[in-house]
């Protein structure tokens, strides 16, 4: 897939929009599967930098408070 620079940036911004296939594609003017192939591509990039790189949550003078989370459903009508 021969993308120009333009369209390139195009797709790249469309993705960190979360915009759908079909309106990336009409912005970009390209088809729906060089979207697909192309947002796939994105994922895969960012995912493999998210995995290899170790960050830290916190760290000097930075508080992370961590609270308690409910994953129950509450009862709707509970007498």
């Amino acid at each position: 897939m021969k993308l120009s620079l333009a369209q390139a940036a195009r797709l790249l911004y469309a993705w960190s929009m979360r915009a759908s296939h079909a309106n990336a594609a009409k912005t970009a003017d390209v088809s729906e599967i060089t979207v697909e192939d192309w947002y796939g591509y994105v994922r895969c990039l960012c995912s493999k930098q998210l995995l290899s790189d170790q960050f830290w949550i916190g760290g000097v003078d930075h508080v992370v408070e961590i609270d308690e989370t409910s994953l129950t459903k509450k009862a709707l009508f509970a007498i």
